[in-house]
């Protein structure tokens, strides 16, 4: 494959995306802080941390806190219950290592877009391999600030699904009352994703419609009144 080829099959990955994700960076997942043991922690440790903070994945670091690698709650279970480890075992037995020689890293930092985020998560365009979770850190990566998974990026898109068909339907139910500037509507950060003031908007507004539209079945048959001024007018967005 030429190189431009490989240029335009890279921009078109990224049209798409960037139509999913509008813009959005790790920042805006609100990635929870790692949760990190040492690679001598008991296993048994290791899983009594995860399950009470309800992590999936853990980083493992050493004695003056240096990334080792990760390890994964899921896959320890498996390992535990197959008898290929124990409890009494060190996390190390378990961990997933994170390879330094002749690697090639990917940096995630909280700017980092959503649409780069999916491209690690899926191994990159060039097939690098599949990726479990990201651990975020600064841009020199000498700080590990959070860790972000393919869960919490499948929800935030569909969280963005649910905001562009909730501000739809809004638009077409109450067009006098959605009047959100575009300031608003991006939560000053100019790419449209709702910052948690307007989620707990838009959430309201769907089980308004929710609502509206189960009244309108069950007194279908019945005259609709026009609305007083003493009524509650529809919730702006």
């Amino acid at each position: 494959m030429s190189a431009d080829a490989s240029v335009t099959e890279h921009s078109d990955y990224q049209s798409l995306w960037a139509n999913k994700y509008r813009g959005a960076t790790v920042e805006d997942l609100e990635p929870p802080p790692a949760l990190s043991c040492h690679a001598t922690d008991p296993i048994s440790y290791a899983l009594m941390s995860g399950l009470e903070r309800d992590y999936t994945h853990l980083t493992v670091i050493s004695e003056n806190r240096a990334l080792l690698g990760y390890i994964s709650i899921p896959r320890l279970q498996e390992l535990l219950k197959e008898g290929k480890v124990k409890d009494s075992d060190p996390v190390q037995a378990a961990m997933q290592k994170f390879r330094r020689k002749g690697t090639k890293y990917k940096v995630i930092t909280l700017e980092t877009p959503l649409e780069e985020l999916e491209e690690f998560f899926k191994g990159g365009v060039d097939g690098s391999g599949k990726q479990e979770f990201a651990v975020v850190t600064d841009g020199s990566r000498k700080f590990v600030l959070g860790v972000a998974t393919r869960e919490d990026l499948d929800g935030c898109e569909r969280l963005l699904s649910v905001t562009a068909y909730v501000r739809e339907r809004c638009t077409a139910v109450y067009p006098c009352t959605v009047q959100t500037s575009r300031e608003d509507e991006d939560g000053g950060n100019g790419n449209g994703v709702p910052k948690r003031r307007n989620v707990i908007y838009l959430r309201a507004a769907e089980s308004a419609l929710r609502a509206r539209h189960s009244e309108s079945l069950s007194v279908s048959s019945t005259p609709t009144t026009q609305t007083t001024e003493n009524e509650a007018a529809p919730m702006c967005i």
